[in-house]
């Protein structure tokens, strides 16, 4: 070690350690020091860490714990290494030592550096004239705090951190930007719309020009919370000042968010009905991002059809169904296709596409709804009896359903135009869970009354009442619903499935039969019923009456069909959902190609998977990012690819992800990488350090740590 020759030096110290006593504390001691000569922060922190520990000689353990505190502040990193409590332990033991000035600066680095936020807020909150640079610690702690705060969903507490971190940087540009901007999310989420653009509109006018990113999403996010306020000019404004932004550096914009940008400033066309202006808007997002197109191309049809191009609107339908054969844009797509055809006066196809559609789609809402129309095309072309015919499949075939109650007040006009009202009666009588025509007042007073009570206080005896005393009654399958919906939020899933089931049996046609499948397959996979459930969201994805519906499901069958082992399922299910722009959620999309990841990665489609996980793993603060870059490094390892294994596995545990049992699960992979280039003192090393310091309870952490060692 005198004489510079680190590496020898290491290799002799690693071999005296193990004897638990002063000689091992001062290996421990000289071998942090060699690990900083060669560079090795991490491990030298780990040696300092141990030789501070023990107690055999106290000169050593200051001046390890010392060298621990500048290797810790400079970047080093510990499996979980509370640096804090260590400070803190030094200046109890040693008051009077030369290094107190220094340690106590670093009290606060130190929580910022251990990723632990409110506490270095509480130390900064005991400091009676905290200097300049304290201040400027404390803006960054409050600023962090509020972000993850918003994104863990606790709003009033984002806002009251981003707010204090705020009036703080009054003379720091750049963390009062980032504030607005977060402060905008908070108030947009929680539907404060007036603070949410006060807040948009502050970062807008003090970003600088260059931050090209960050302008395009704050007039992005402005547009929204205008569109939510329903003021359409304001919101075009906005999308196209976005538009703008973006345009000028699109290397640092997504086509995807330019795309919706078009969507949303098309939509604001359509709401002040210039159908021609939105059509133009739509194109141009259909344009940007065809593979997701789905949204543009039914927009731009409805437009124009509103302009009056019927035919125009029969060919982007019938595109929209060629392209994008699984969205769940295409029940009413097919729709106002037959609307459209029979505008034109072409009876027998309008004809033809409702039979397709109720043949395509029968169990949906758009299904039952082309029975009614083809009824209805039936009547007004002459053809009674197949009016009639058509009115009364629609009541045998779905009694339960909104669409039958429609279908028996049309079908009770043509038999009374007939004078054959004794017939119709007959006929309904004939139909079980047929529409009731006269439900009694007290029966309507009796569920108005629970249905008040379930949605004011959550109380359900009212509706287990109405049940009980009105088992036939026209409103049953509501209440049935209620008292699934309530058994479910209140974590009661074998409850909630049997109310589900009741709907579904006795009324599966009903306005809540979809919620309610969705309900009973939830339940069914909590109470690990996996191949149940996943059968169940077969049948709801089949019968799902629009995108949101159709978007549960799927999401339902990818999850279920993973754990099943059906990962081609799992492949083809996922990329039926990116493919479409309808309804789904950021959050949905990170989970979506997490598992399709997942799947591609357990079908040796690796370059796939790692196209997904690299992505996600780009933002560690989000579980589907954490958990990607765990498993990419893991695959890559059982590979053999150590090289890329270790750079994954490296920057996951340099992140500042908060999701500490993935940031453990990191350092362990980190282990076995060490122990896979033969340094297996360095990998016990981080496994016992882990060992130490992990703060969580996870059973199979500490399997993983022990059946290693």
């Amino acid at each position: 070690y005198r004489r510079g020759d680190y590496d020898a030096a290491i290799k002799l110290l690693q071999q005296s350690i193990g004897t638990h006593s002063a000689m091992e504390q001062s290996a421990y001691l000289f071998l942090g020091q060699a690990y900083l000569k060669r560079g090795d922060n991490n491990s030298a922190l780990m040696a300092f860490e141990n030789a501070y520990r023990v107690d055999y000689d106290r000169e050593v353990r200051e001046t390890a714990f010392y060298n621990y505190a500048v290797a810790r502040m400079d970047g080093g990193r510990v499996p979980f290494g509370n640096s804090v409590a260590l400070l803190e332990n030094f200046l109890q033991e040693y008051p009077n030592s030369t290094y107190s000035a220094d340690v106590q600066r670093y009290i606060v680095n130190g929580y910022m550096s251990d990723n632990d936020y409110e506490s270095a807020l509480a130390a900064l909150d005991k400091i009676p004239n905290p200097s300049a640079e304290l201040i400027q610690a404390k803006q960054r702690v409050l600023l962090v705090l509020g972000s993850r705060e918003y994104t863990s969903g606790k709003i009033s507490q984002a806002i009251s951190h981003l707010t204090q971190a705020r009036r703080l940087a009054s003379d720091n540009p750049s963390i009062r930007r980032q504030c607005d901007l977060w402060l905008g999310d908070c108030y947009y989420t929680r539907g404060n719309y007036d603070e949410a653009a006060s807040s948009y509109r502050s970062f807008i006018a003090s970003a600088p020009k260059s931050d090209t990113r960050n302008r395009a999403i704050a007039y992005y996010d402005l547009g929204y919370t205008r569109f939510c306020q329903e003021r359409y000019s304001d919101a075009l404004t906005d999308f196209r000042d976005a538009v703008t932004v973006m345009q000028s550096a699109p290397a640092d914009i997504s086509r995807s968010l330019l795309a919706d940008c078009y969507n949303r400033i098309a939509d604001c066309h359509y709401y002040q009905t210039d159908f021609t202006s939105a059509a133009e808007a739509y194109n141009k997002a259909y344009d940007l991002n065809p593979s997701s197109g789905d949204y543009a191309l039914y927009q731009l049809a409805i437009m124009k059809g509103l302009r009056k191009d019927h035919a125009g609107k029969i060919e982007s339908i019938d595109a929209l169904s060629e392209r994008f054969p699984s969205s769940g844009l295409i029940p009413n797509a097919l729709l106002e296709k037959a609307e459209s055809q029979s505008a034109l006066g072409q009876t027998d196809q309008a004809i033809a596409t409702y039979r397709h559609l109720v043949q395509q789609y029968p169990n949906t809402a758009p299904g039952r709804n082309g029975y009614l129309q083809l009824a209805i095309t039936y009547i007004n072309r002459g053809e009674r009896s197949q009016g009639i015919e058509t009115y009364k499949k629609v009541i045998y075939t779905f009694p339960s359903s909104e669409e039958a109650r429609i279908a028996a007040d049309d079908l009770k006009q043509l038999y009374a135009a007939d004078g054959r009202l004794q017939d119709f009666v007959a006929f309904i009588n004939s139909v079980p869970n047929a529409p009731r025509y006269e439900a009694s007042e007290l029966e309507k007073l009796a569920f108005q009354a629970a249905e008040n009570d379930y949605v004011n206080s959550g109380a359900t005896s009212k509706l287990s009442a109405y049940i009980a005393e009105y088992p036939q009654g026209a409103d049953r399958a509501q209440a049935l619903y209620y008292l699934a919906d309530a058994a479910w939020n209140e974590g009661k899933p074998a409850e909630a499935q049997g109310y589900a089931m009741q709907v579904i049996q006795t009324h599966p046609d009903s306005e809540v039969a979809e919620d309610a499948m969705l309900i009973k397959a939830a339940a069914e996979s909590s109470l690990g019923k996996t191949e149940i459930a996943y059968s169940t969201y077969q049948q709801l994805e089949s019968r799902a009456s629009g995108s949101n519906m159709l978007r549960e499901a799927r999401i339902g069958l990818m999850r279920t069909a993973a754990d099943l082992g059906k990962y081609a399922e799992v492949v083809n299910t996922a990329d039926k959902l990116l493919a479409s722009t309808a309804a789904n959620s950021p959050a949905d999309l990170n989970e979506i190609r997490f598992m399709r990841g997942m799947a591609n990665n357990s079908l040796g489609n690796y370059d796939k998977a790692y196209e997904d996980w690299s992505e996600l793993a780009e933002n560690p603060a989000d579980i589907f990012g954490a958990k990607s870059a765990y498993y990419m490094g893991n695959s890559q390892l059982d590979r053999g690819l150590v090289k890329g294994a270790k750079s994954t596995a490296e920057k996951l545990i340099d992140s500042d992800t908060p999701h500490q049992y993935w940031l453990a699960r990191g350092f362990i992979l980190y282990s076995d990488i060490l122990r896979k280039e033969g340094k297996k003192f360095e990998a016990d090393e981080y496994l016992k350090s882990l060992k130490s310091n992990y703060p969580g309870t996870e059973a199979d952490i500490f399997q993983m740590i022990d059946s290693r060692l």
